[in-house]
């Protein structure tokens, strides 16, 4: 990957779009890192660092047994410490393998309040996985059907940051998501005739909206 290109601007998108004119590239082919964010009276000023990307598509990932027993065995053990006996499995989804947990009335404390138990669980999950294996391993937890209600909460999520960028004519970024949030939001952000892009390092990154691009 080449040296990354140090830029300071008023939007994250103006970075950006300077980079692919100068570049000759899309936005599928870079990565973005939101270095410094200043806030001032009336204006915020950014400093990226944005450079070529080495092109992954977790969509294509293949579920390698070890890595799931590995997972599961990590996941046990640590119900285990909590006295928590649960039925653990996995199957495949769209391509991404999904460690299924069931429990007999301890749902709620393993979800916790929106979801925040099992996004950290989620992250820790992913990176043990990356220490034990040395990459990215793109293993999904659910529990309850909580993956298909995320899913659901994603897409109206999505509608009210997208109505929020065309009427101010704007950009806005989201909180850290994993990768398969991220490319539910490219993919429902497309609808809106708006673009977006991860912004971060690691797993876990933040998707700009905009109208800017």
């Amino acid at each position: 990957m080449q040296a990354g290109t140090r830029k300071i601007v008023p939007t994250i998108s103006q970075g950006v779009k300077e980079f692919l004119q100068e570049n000759n590239v899309g936005l599928q082919d870079i990565s973005v890192q939101l270095l410094k964010e200043k806030v001032f009276t009336d204006k915020k000023e950014y400093i990226l660092d944005i450079s070529l990307k080495n092109k992954t598509n977790i969509s294509e990932y293949k579920i390698n047994d070890e890595e799931i027993k590995y997972a599961i065995n990590i996941l046990e053990k640590i119900f285990s410490f909590m006295n928590l006996k649960l039925n653990i499995n996995s199957y495949q989804q769209n391509g991404l393998p999904v460690i299924k947990i069931t429990s007999d009335g301890k749902d709620g404390l393993i979800i916790g309040k929106n979801g925040q138990n099992l996004a950290s669980l989620q992250y820790f999950i992913s990176i043990v996985l990356n220490k034990k294996f040395h990459k990215q391993i793109p293993i999904l937890i659910d529990i309850d059907s909580y993956l298909s209600k995320r899913i659901t909460y994603l897409k109206n999520y999505v509608k009210t940051l997208a109505n929020n960028v065309l009427e101010k004519k704007s950009e806005t970024i989201t909180d850290l998501l994993p990768p398969h949030e991220r490319k539910i939001i490219h993919e429902e952000i497309k609808a809106y005739n708006l673009k977006s892009f991860s912004v971060g390092k690691g797993p876990y990154k933040k998707v700009v909206i905009t109208a800017l691009l």
